[in-house]
């Protein structure tokens, strides 16, 4: 594809953000996104072709220009470059929700990638970094523990103070109780309620219950309800709430 060159005065107002010299020569006069993209500039692909070459980028300083290039793809960029993040044990937590920017899908990612094994603290993550999706989070994070090995004292600290949803952490400390065998229902509130609701329903219905991680499913005991989904596309994803 033949590129004419632009007057400065035709250049997008994009131009003036002084982009790293780590980009693709296309009209601004200093090299934008990435060289696999040159035939896709001034299309409306451009900013796709970027968000698709971020998973191949090495460099984190790279990313800000890279995915600022691709707008209006800016948020699935980062989450491409994230993902591949991901694969090395090298990146924490942090650096990761830090090159997500503010989008929640990434954000997200890397919360159920990375998630703290205390469950109260992986809920105060999913609080404070999964924006709309932070129940899609806490219901995971209560999954894993349900699921998991959990304790009365985790059940009681949770019941104290349920930090996400009374309902939706409640809904869970009943299937703990009724399937696990642990703890109790606490007294009074909104989670108490859920809890003595879940675990009413579940000691009726015992086949409902989600099967410990790692273990097969018994003989009438239903498998386990969906896991941690993956990396949300452009059409979104669906996430189960409650256990019940």
């Amino acid at each position: 594809m033949h590129l004419r060159s632009r007057s400065a005065a035709a250049r997008p107002a994009r131009c003036a953000r002084g982009w790293a010299t780590a980009l693709l020569l296309v009209g601004c006069g200093v090299q934008q996104g990435d060289p696999r993209c040159a035939a896709y500039a001034g299309t409306s692909t451009y900013g796709w072709c970027l968000t698709a070459a971020a998973g191949s980028l090495r460099d984190p300083a790279a990313l800000d220009a890279h995915c600022g290039a691709a707008a209006p793809y800016e948020r699935e960029c980062r989450q491409r470059f994230v993902g591949a993040a991901l694969q090395d044990p090298k990146w924490g937590r942090g650096e990761l929700l830090g090159w997500c920017g503010d989008g929640p899908d990434c954000r997200l990612e890397v919360l159920e990638a990375r998630p703290d094994p205390e469950v109260r603290a992986q809920l105060g993550l999913c609080a404070a970094h999964a924006g709309p999706l932070a129940a899609d989070c806490a219901t995971h994070a209560l999954q894993r523990w349900a699921t998991g090995a959990p304790t009365a004292g985790a059940l009681a600290a949770l019941a104290a103070d349920p930090i996400a949803d009374p309902a939706l952490v409640g809904s869970w400390l009943g299937a703990v109780v009724a399937c696990r065998g642990v703890g109790a229902c606490p007294g009074a509130g909104p989670t108490a309620a859920a809890c003595a609701e879940g675990l009413a329903l579940l000691r009726a219905e015992p086949t409902r219950c989600p099967a410990a991680a790692g273990a097969q499913p018994a003989r009438g005991l239903a498998a386990p309800p969906p896991g941690p989904v993956a990396p949300p596309g452009p059409g979104g994803v669906s996430h189960q709430n409650r256990p019940l």
